[in-house]
């Protein structure tokens, strides 16, 4: 149990109903643009594999270097953006990420290119634990679930957006092109990231100016709900990660279409996930009121059926009615991902949030970060449907953890003391 000053309520800061909406939509664009500039690449793998001569394990790599920068530089970031402050760091990291996309652009060799897609994900490191640090603040916890579905959606919005835009570009002018295109509106969205409102920095202990920050650190793993959340979430983020960045590749090899028409039949199964993500939130909360394992045991249900429906969609991709299959799994896709980050906000001490949800990159991106490659190399050895099918077996290993999680949820949820939080 962390100390903090008990309080009556909720723990949000003050501001308007309407500034909490503007913040909401805020953060929730940069979080559009960063899976815009993150996923864009999937739209255009055939054009680089055949203008660079790559292997699928080569192509698996440029994803996987990304995510693998996420899971190691969260930390650190994460560290600032709780000890410093959130909107600052949000911004500056915007920018980074959107010149190291744009980069792309310029880039001639695989070397070039992998070492772009390096940068966008060290820059990509610690916006989202510091968009879910404020809005955790912003928002009283009984709305959290759903405010971080609307938030979390946003992430696939920006996945469609990235491989539609990216594959109408990259068939047009060429993969070059579409890099650096989706690279601009962070230029933009950097600056009103910069003035918004933040709250202060909350110390971990009473009385404790410059605490040891470090020697608190391993609150984490006594928490036995987060840790198998985070559990969960990584073998969940396993699939997302190899069905993301493999299933336009997949359309195109299956199903003898071009880069564009592959992306356009990827946006429909992207967008099933955002009306997942978003009802996750709202039935975790009501269901969170009749029960309180409820949150993390809706996980458990949600892990099965996506892995379920995307194997089968997967097997039979050719078919039309294995398409409709591929849009069921859609709605469990990000719907898990929602509720998780409720659960490591209300089970950790408010001046630790956004290092809660980061420390969730560690598991999320280092070790999930190989899925790419993982599966490439499956694709190399026997076929990428092959490949895929076999990464779908990771859904009911997510949901063993998740229901184990739901079963120290509540007692950890208890522990959490209630802390003031006050305008910057």
């Amino acid at each position: 149990m962390q100390d903090g000053e008990n309080i009556e309520g909720g723990e949000h800061f003050e501001v308007s109903g309407g500034y909490a909406v503007y913040a909401l939509i805020l953060l929730s664009l940069c979080f559009v643009f960063d899976f815009v500039d993150r996923l864009v690449i999937s739209a255009v793998l055939p054009l680089i594999k055949a203008d660079l001569n790559l292997s699928d394990a080569e192509l698996g790599s440029l994803s996987t270097i990304l995510t693998l920068m996420v899971g190691i530089f969260v930390i650190p970031t994460s560290v600032l953006i709780d000890r410093w402050r959130r909107g600052k760091m949000v911004a500056l990291m915007v920018l980074f990420w959107s010149i190291a996309s744009g980069a792309a652009y310029f880039t001639k060799t695989f070397i070039q290119l992998f070492i772009s897609r390096l940068f966008v994900g060290v820059g990509e490191a610690g916006y989202s634990p510091g968009g879910v640090a404020l809005l955790s603040a912003m928002w009283p916890e009984e709305k959290r679930a759903r405010v971080m579905g609307i938030f979390n959606t946003c992430s696939v919005l920006g996945i469609v957006i990235g491989l539609v835009v990216g594959g109408a570009i990259g068939k047009k002018y060429g993969w070059h092109a579409a890099f650096g295109i989706v690279a601009i509106p962070g230029f933009l969205l950097a600056i009103p990231l910069w003035f918004l409102k933040d709250y202060k920095t909350v110390p971990l202990k009473k009385g404790e100016e410059k605490p040891n920050y470090w020697k608190t650190y391993s609150v984490f793993f006594r928490i036995p709900s987060l840790v198998c959340a985070y559990l969960g979430l990584t073998m969940g983020v396993f699939i997302n990660n190899s069905m993301l960045h493999w299933l336009p590749t997949l359309f195109v090899r299956m199903r003898d279409v071009d880069v564009a028409r592959a992306a356009n039949m990827t946006a429909p199964i992207l967008i099933s996930t955002i009306i997942g993500g978003v009802a996750a939130g709202f039935i975790a909360d009501w269901w969170h009121k009749k029960n309180p394992r409820g949150k993390l045991f809706l996980n458990t249900i949600i892990l099965i059926c996506y892995g379920l429906f995307l194997g089968l969609g997967v097997l039979f991709v050719k078919q039309s009615w294995g398409y409709a299959i591929l849009m069921m799994a859609g709605l469990f896709g990000s719907a898990h991902v929602t509720v998780t980050i409720t659960v490591t906000q209300d089970v950790i001490h408010p001046g630790m949030r956004a290092l809660s949800w980061g420390l969730s990159f560690i598991f999320m991106y280092v070790l999930g970060s190989w899925s790419t490659l993982f599966s490439g190399w499956l694709s190399d050895l026997f076929n990428l449907q092959a490949a895929l099918v076999i990464m779908a077996v990771f859904g009911p290993l997510g949901a063993l953890f998740y229901y184990i999680g739901s079963r120290f949820y509540p007692r950890d949820a208890e522990k959490v003391e209630k802390v003031k939080l006050e305008s910057a």
